[in-house]
């Protein structure tokens, strides 16, 4: 399904990521090739929770189109651009990206202009989003970055969807994506042993914990004769 939002891949089932780092969203979408038509207008909406992102770190990332890319600049909240499609195709598209940092809605709007008037298109047999029966004529992305909160607590859920709207066709609203964030340290020791050996080789055991995602290994330290510590066993998932 190419109408569909994909986030940062995380840690485990739950997606655990550190907090204060980056969140990425791609937003999917396009005109089957089943379809006879083409698409006119094409908006995609996602709202994003107050209470889990800082809206000051929303970002717009690319933009795509076909075979089009598009990159805002950094910093933007509210982007517009037209794009000139003559003489291949007599159309124009008028993309209008903007991000509302009161309310969280982040939305994407596609319009198709004809070009001579400057007005939306009203011929059912032109459109931006022709079917999509050679990849990528008939479908487009929309992408974002956000951060979490820095006051949220470890083992907080954060969730975004999105809701796409294609002429007079059936919202698609897409399956929720969510990330788990883990910012609690984990902690790990090394077990005692006595201080003198009378032998060279002998055992070592170390343990941990995490409270949230776990712990996936360790890497393991050494210091000869008061030397600076460098790793021994490097990222060990045994104990």
């Amino acid at each position: 399904d190419q109408n569909d939002l994909r986030g940062t891949v995380g840690l485990g089932s739950s997606q655990y990521r550190p907090g204060g780092r980056p969140l990425h969203y791609a937003a999917y979408f396009e005109n089957p090739p089943i379809e006879r038509l083409p698409i006119r207008e094409v908006v995609i909406a996602s709202q994003l929770d107050l209470a889990t992102i800082d809206p000051r770190t929303f970002q717009f990332g690319a933009i795509s189109l076909g075979t089009y890319l598009e990159i805002p600049p950094p910093g933007v909240h509210h982007f517009t651009r037209e794009i000139d499609l003559r003489p291949a195709q007599s159309l124009m598209i008028r993309m209008v990206a903007d991000f509302d940092s009161r309310s969280g809605w982040a939305t994407w709007r596609f319009f198709s202009i004809d070009p001579l008037t400057r007005q939306p298109v009203t011929d059912p047999q032109t459109g931006l989003l022709p079917p999509n029966q050679a990849t990528p004529q008939g479908a487009g992305s929309v992408l974002f970055t956000v951060q979490p909160r820095g006051d949220l607590r470890s083992g907080s859920t954060i969730r975004s969807q999105a809701v796409i709207y294609q002429d007079d066709r059936t919202p698609i609203q897409t399956k929720p994506w969510s990330n788990q964030i883990d910012s609690a340290k984990p902690v790990s020791r090394i077990e005692a042993v006595p201080v003198v050996q009378q032998e060279t080789r002998f055992n070592l055991r170390w343990s941990g914990g995490d409270q949230d995602s776990g712990i996936a290994s360790y890497t393991i330290f050494v210091s000869t004769n008061r030397a600076p510590f460098q790793p021994w066993l490097r990222e060990p998932t045994s104990t």
